[in-house]
């Protein structure tokens, strides 16, 4: 298993469903965004609660050593390591991608302190990532309202409405599942491919980070993200980013959900 920036909608789909996938998506949205300053004062605020690996590399080894007479337990065990697997694909993405080199708010700072930044943000994402709470929880409560001002603005179109917890507008993206999967894919991935070789890549990272909080702080949960809803925001927000880019075909497909009455701000709707 493995997470990258450049497909962050992937991590978003995960993130959609676990009970704190918004806590682990701002862990990384603060990654991707915050400044040198706010960085080093999240780092001198917070004690690590990093251990030692090798509680985790126990857990990975655990299917090898289930056998036909294993039981019930060893089978749970093996579900904690399998979301371990996640856990460790999440850290690598936050260390080498979210704050390798090309995080400018990071380059001019010593080793010791951007290890010490790495350290706090992970601790949070990993902390959350593997909380079992139950799958329905809302994760409106788990993170504050995100400051939306470093986005697009077509990104902060559709990103408001969904922070106002208006049922109504939960009720109109659940409507908006992408008709045919194939021509969404494909130009998701044209999307996706496109911010890659112009440097949006942070860019439409973050986007998709700020959509699963504000997916979450909707109301919508696990069983929209099943039936499609969260895709149908994905592309929408990748659009956003990289709209000047797109072919036409592609950037219709993508966001056909905003031509909807209620999922977004009448500017969007409004737009090719």
């Amino acid at each position: 298993m493995s997470y990258t920036l450049v497909s962050a909608t992937v991590l978003g789909f995960e993130l959609a469903q676990l009970p704190r996938g918004p806590v682990v998506a701002q862990a990384v949205l603060t990654g991707l965004t915050a400044d040198t300053g706010t960085l080093l004062r999240l780092a001198a605020g917070t004690r690590s609660r990093r251990s030692e690996p090798a509680p985790v590399i126990q857990l990975r080894s655990l299917p090898a050593r289930l056998s036909s007479t294993s039981t019930i337990e060893d089978a749970v065990e093996m579900v904690r390591a399998s979301r371990w697997d996640g856990a460790l694909a999440l850290e690598r993405m936050v260390r080498h991608e979210v704050l390798g080199a090309d995080c400018a708010a990071l380059a001019a700072l010593p080793p010791v302190t951007r290890k010490r930044i790495a350290d706090v943000l992970v601790d949070t994402a990993v902390a959350a990532w593997a909380d079992p709470g139950p799958r329905d929880r809302g994760g409106d409560s788990d993170v504050g309202a995100p400051d939306t001002g470093c986005h697009p603005a077509r990104v902060q179109e559709v990103i408001a409405p969904l922070l106002t917890g208006d049922r109504e507008i939960a009720d109109g993206w659940r409507a908006t599942a992408p008709a045919d999967s194939d021509a969404w894919t494909q130009a998701m991935h044209q999307a996706c491919w496109a911010a890659h070789l112009t440097g949006r890549v942070r860019e439409a990272a973050a986007a998709q980070m700020l959509g699963v909080i504000a997916f979450r702080r909707a109301g919508l949960g696990p069983v929209d993200v099943a039936t499609g809803t969260w895709t149908a925001l994905s592309g929408v927000l990748q659009a956003g980013v990289v709209a000047d880019l797109l072919d036409q075909e592609s950037l219709t497909t993508l966001l056909a959900p905003t031509k909807h009455d209620i999922t977004v701000s009448a500017a969007l709707r409004s737009s090719p």
